[in-house]
C-alpha cells in the first residue's frame, strides 16, 4: 500500500483526470486525498424521487466539475420530471443516464426531458423509460434529442409502452443527427407493426451511424416489415447491426430479405434474432447467402423455435465459405434437427478464419451419428473456442464418447453440454 500511495502522489491532478476520463468511474476518487480533491464530483451516481429532485438539480446546476451523472429516479409522475430537464445546465456534462423505469410519467413527463437537447457538451445519453405509459407524443418529444450538438451515443429503453407507427416515424428522425455514431432503440412490446418497421428503416440515412441496435420483439411485424428493415444495407457507415425480432409474424420471405444485408459494404458484426417466428428451410437457405458479406467477421443467428428441420440446418453449413468470419453463434434450439442436419453443420470445420464457434442445438433429435460428426469440428484450422449445447437430444454412448475426445483437442476453450 505504501508503494502504491507513493506512486499515486507522483501523478498530477491533470493526469488523474485523464485516467479517470478513460476508466469512467468514481472509484479513483477514493485512492487518496489528492484524488478526492481532483475527482470527487467528476463521476456521480445518485438516487432521486419527486421530493428531492429539485434540490439535487440545484446542487449540480452550473458545476463545471461534473462529467458523468447517473440518476435512478423512483416513483416520478408526469408533473415531477421538469427539474431533470435542467440538467442541461451542467456545463461540462458529457455522459448522462436517467432510469425512470416503472414511473407513470406519460407523454407529459417525457416532454420535459426534451430540454436536454440544449446540453451542449453531452456525448452519451442513456434513458430508461420502460413501462412509463409513453405514447406517440412522448416519442415525438424524444426525437428532439437529435438536436444535442455533440451527441454520439444514444440508448433509449422504451419497452412496454404504447408507441405506434407515428411514434416510430418521429424516432426515425434521429437520422438527422449528424454526430450520432451509436443508436440503441428498444421498442419491445409496442404497437410498431409493419408500418413502424418501414419508417425505422429510414435510419439508414444517418450519415455517421456505425452501430445500430433495434429491439422489436413482440411488435406484430411480418414479412413486409422485415423486407423494409433489410434496406438498412444502405447505411453508409454501418459496421455493427443488431436486429431483435423475436416473437413476430415473419416467414420465409421476410427471412430471405435479411440476406440482402450481405450487400452492406462495411458491416463487420451482425446479430439477427428471429426466434419464435414462422421460418422454414427456404428462408434459412436464403439467409445462408450472408456468407458473401465482404467485411463480415462476427455473425449471431438466433433461429430458435422455428421449422428449420434438416434441410434448413444443412443450408447454414454454407457459412463455412465466409472468407473473414471469425465468430459464429447459431442458436437452433427446438427445430426438429436430426443427424443429417448435424452432419451438415460439421462442415463448418472448413471455415478458413473461424476462431469462435457456438452451436446451440438443444431439444432436437440428434443421435450418435450427428454427435460423431460434430466432434470433427476440432479440425477447424484456426478454431480456439468451441461450445456445443446438445441437451435433450438422443445421443447415446458412442456419440458421447466421440464428443469426449474434444477435451484433448488443441483448443483454448471447449465446452460440451449434454
Amino acid at each position: 500500500i505504501f508503494f502504491r500511495l507513493c506512486m499515486a502522489l507522483r501523478l498530477s491532478c491533470d493526469e488523474w483526470r485523464c485516467i479517470s476520463d478513460y476508466v469512467q468511474t468514481a472509484v479513483l476518487s477514493h485512492v487518496c486525498r489528492q484524488t478526492w480533491r481532483a475527482l470527487r464530483r467528476r463521476y456521480l451516481s445518485w438516487h432521486a424521487d419527486c421530493t428531492n429532485v429539485s434540490e439535487m438539480v440545484a446542487l449540480l446546476e452550473g458545476d463545471p466539475a461534473v462529467r458523468s451523472l447517473s440518476v435512478k429516479c423512483n416513483a416520478f409522475k408526469d408533473d415531477t420530471t421538469r427539474p431533470l430537464g435542467e440538467l442541461r445546465n451542467i456545463p461540462r456534462l458529457t455522459s448522462l443516464t436517467l432510469d425512470l423505469e416503472g414511473s407513470p410519467i406519460g407523454d407529459t413527463g417525457v416532454a420535459s426531458l426534451s430540454a436536454l437537447k440544449e446540453a451542449r457538451a453531452l456525448k452519451d445519453l442513456h434513458l430508461s423509460l420502460v413501462f412509463t405509459r409513453l405514447g406517440n407524443a412522448g416519442a415525438a418529444a424524444l426525437a428532439a434529442l437529435k438536436d444535442i450538438p455533440s451527441l454520439q451515443t444514444l440508448v433509449l429503453g422504451l419497452e412496454f409502452n404504447e408507441i405506434e407507427e407515428p411514434g416510430a416515424q418521429a424516432l426515425a428522425t434521429l437520422r438527422h443527427c449528424s454526430t450520432l455514431t451509436s443508436l440503441t432503440l428498444n421498442l419491445r412490446l409496442n404497437g410498431i407493426q409493419d408500418g413502424g418497421a418501414a419508417v425505422l428503416a429510414t435510419l439508414q440515412a444517418a450519415p455517421s451511424l456505425t452501430f445500430l441496435a433495434l429491439c422489436l420483439e413482440v411488435c406484430k411485424i411480418g414479412d413486409s416489415g422485415a423486407q423494409a428493415l433489410a434496406q438498412l444495407k444502405n447505411a453508409p457507415a454501418l459496421t455493427a447491426l443488431s436486429l431483435n425480432l423475436r416473437s413476430n409474424l415473419i416467414g420465409d420471405e421476410g427471412a430471405a430479405a435479411f440476406a440482402e444485408l450481405r450487400h452492406a459494404p462495411l458491416l463487420k458484426s451482425f446479430s439477427l434474432s428471429l426466434e419464435f417466428n414462422r421460418i422454414g428451410p427456404s428462408g434459412v437457405q436464403a439467409l445462408a447467402a450472408l456468407k458473401d458479406a465482404p467485411a463480415l467477421t462476427a455473425l449471431h443467428l438466433n433461429l430458435r423455435v422455428n421449422e428449420l428441420g434438416d434441410g434448413g440446418t444443412a443450408a447454414l453449413a454454407a457459412l463455412k465459405d465466409a472468407p473473414r468470419l471469425s465468430v459464429l453463434h447459431l442458436n437452433l434450439r427446438v427445430n426438429k434437427i436430426r443427424d443429417h442436419g448435424a452432419v451438415a453443420l460439421a462442415a463448418l470445420r472448413h471455415a478458413p478464419a473461424l476462431k469462435t464457434l457456438i452451436l446451440s442445438l438443444e431439444f432436437n433429435k440428434i443421435g450418435d451419428a450427428g454427435a460423431e460428426a460434430l466432434a470433427m469440428l476440432k479440425e477447424a484450422p484456426l478454431l480456439e473456442t468451441l461450445r456445443l449445447n446438445l441437451e435433450l437430444n438422443t445421443i447415446g454412448d458412442a456419440g458421447k464418447a466421440a464428443l469426449a475426445t474434444l477435451k484433448d483437442a488443441a483448443l483454448k476453450d471447449v465446452a460440451v453440454n449434454l
